[in-house]
């Protein structure tokens, strides 16, 4: 039922496609012939002989005892019993069949958390409630009502630890075995350390300042991960759809996302509300240009005029070495573009007449 309906004969194909089709959902376990009880009968029984049988009448044992997942595996089949259901040409490929076992449950129990919603802060009180129903379960005292700023802290250093743990598991390894980061990580330049909880937080230059410890050491978050998507949308949402480089700004005062500066571009250019907001640079429509400026001529027969200055000179033939204010007059011919300059002495019309 594993293989293929398209490797298989067409006799055998239209009927395994039908049964994959219909149970695409299900998991398939084999009972072998002497555990069946259809078989009894189909394969002749006398009615004397059934009311003793308590395969009949109970089934088989692992099913009696509500062992369902450890009852016996599918049979070893043979090559040659397989591949004479395959078509020509397809070369036999026997199932095989293979256990899993998972040691830890961190990963699929956070994979489902992110997935119930993409609210940051839904995620984190559903993971609070989590925990204190642990929490309740460990130490058999009950605790009802809203909940606490301990408890939200509490389950966002766990979440964020999970998700540490699930990118950076490398870089917590040698830190928890007092070794420093290796030379190729992505987290070299950022000193990491862990603190208390077990949290990877960037290491900085600001210990000796009056700031809140998660605005002097942020933790570190991974680029591509959901939870940092979150959690930058959080922060564009509260601070009402803030630009990208105040979203850093106010992510980095508790977290420091790796690539950081182009998922906040990345969030606040797919945010619907951003876009339909976002004002639309309009270029003014310039007019025709003068007809001296597109008719040939001869050069500076038509010229503009424009000063720049002053500039401070100094005069060699006086000893005294006073400074005095000079200006530069710029003539540009409307047709060549041609440029000459000279030197007036100041803004007077005598002194432009002059030049």
């Amino acid at each position: 039922l594993k293989t293929p309906a398209n490797h298989l004969k067409t006799f055998i194909a239209n009927r395994v496609s039908k049964v994959q089709r219909l149970t695409e959902n299900c998991c398939w376990t084999h009972v072998p012939s002497p555990l069946n009880p259809a078989d009894l009968v189909s394969r002749g029984l006398s009615p004397r002989d059934l009311p003793e049988l308590k395969l009949w009448w109970s089934g088989p044992s692992f099913l009696e005892r509500g062992e369902l997942s450890s009852g016996p595996g599918p049979p070893l089949m043979n090559e040659s019993e397989y591949s004479c259901e395959l078509k020509n040409g397809v070369v036999p490929e026997l199932p095989i069949s293979s256990i899993c076992v998972s040691t830890n449950c961190d990963l699929s129990f956070l994979s489902d958390l992110l997935c119930m919603s993409n609210s940051y802060v839904k995620i984190l009180r559903i993971f609070s409630y989590v925990l204190r129903f642990v929490n309740v379960i460990k130490s058999n005292v009950i605790v009802s009502g809203p909940l606490s700023a301990s408890e939200l802290d509490q389950a966002e250093n766990r979440l964020i630890g999970m998700v540490q743990g699930e990118v950076f598991s490398a870089e917590i390894r040698n830190l928890q075995c007092n070794k420093g980061v290796l030379p190729n990580s992505k987290l070299r330049n950022l000193n990491p350390f862990l603190d208390s909880d077990g949290v990877l937080r960037v290491g900085g230059r600001l210990g000796n300042s009056e700031l809140p410890y998660v605005t002097k050491y942020p933790a570190i978050l991974p680029n591509r991960h959901k939870l940092t998507n979150q959690i930058i949308v959080y922060f564009h949402l509260k601070n009402l759809h803030i630009g990208a480089s105040s979203l850093l700004h106010c992510v980095r005062e508790r977290f420091w996302p790796l690539n950081g500066r182009s998922l906040c571009r990345k969030i606040v250019y797919e945010c619907i509300v951003c876009f339909k907001a976002r004002p639309i640079v309009t270029s003014q429509l310039m007019g025709n240009l003068p007809r001296d400026r597109v008719v040939p001529d001869y050069p500076f027969n038509c010229s503009g005029v424009d000063f720049c200055g002053p500039f401070m000179i100094r005069y060699r033939n006086q000893r005294k070495g006073v400074l005095h204010k000079m200006y530069v007059c710029i003539f540009v011919c409307f047709v060549s573009k041609a440029v000459h300059i000279e030197i007036v002495s100041d803004l007077t019309s005598e002194a432009f007449i002059a030049t």
